[in-house]
């Protein structure tokens, strides 16, 4: 009996970790707005076909910093050293969240993607994302750092905050000691 409540009890944690609070797709309705003349299924399918091609070309495993992911910005850099930009960065941040529940890895390329932005950080402002992520520390760029909270937000309501990032507590970090101090004239 120990070992059966042993295994069930194991089993119930490990998938629970994976688990999404709003897996994709979720159809979510707004009213007033105006979707596509076709089926669901049809749409569901597109958006997957092309997340998966957009994943393969441009999701890119970091050399240098273990566990981390950033998105492959052709012609900038050579093989040695390649770069990203924040915005791209903030925007891959937010569809991993959206595909959770379609992608079994998302939460932990969400994470490797955090991980990459904390290993650059702004010359302007350590809490927000260097715009270029380089050798060199940049400016933040604002559109990213919006992008970046807002993404951190969604994490949260997705997979809760209780992992080994703190979703929730690090979107406030970004808002109130990035955003309020360096983007937004008070």
């Amino acid at each position: 009996v120990t070992l059966k409540f042993f295994f069930i009890l194991f089993a119930v944690i490990t998938f629970s970790s994976f688990a999404q609070n709003k897996p994709f797709p979720q159809h979510v309705d707004f009213p007033g707005c105006i979707k596509p003349q076709t089926d669901q299924a049809g749409m569901d399918s597109a958006v997957k076909d092309y997340y998966d091609f957009w994943k393969k070309k441009y999701l890119k495993t970091s050399p240098a910093i273990t566990g981390a992911f950033y998105l492959d910005v052709p012609d900038t850099g050579d093989l040695l050293k390649k770069v990203t930009y924040a915005q791209m960065h903030g925007w891959g941040m937010i569809l991993f969240a959206c595909m959770a529940g379609y992608d079994v890895d998302a939460q932990k390329i969400f994470d490797g993607m955090f991980t990459y932005k904390i290993n650059f950080p702004s010359s302007e402002n350590t809490v927000l994302m260097s715009s270029i992520a380089d050798t060199v520390a940049y400016p933040s760029t604002t559109t990213a750092d919006f992008d970046m909270a807002y993404s951190l937000i969604m994490a949260h309501d997705q997979w809760d905050s209780d992992g080994d990032i703190n979703y929730i507590q690090e979107a406030r970090k970004i808002i109130i000691q990035g955003l309020l101090v360096s983007d937004i004239n008070k």
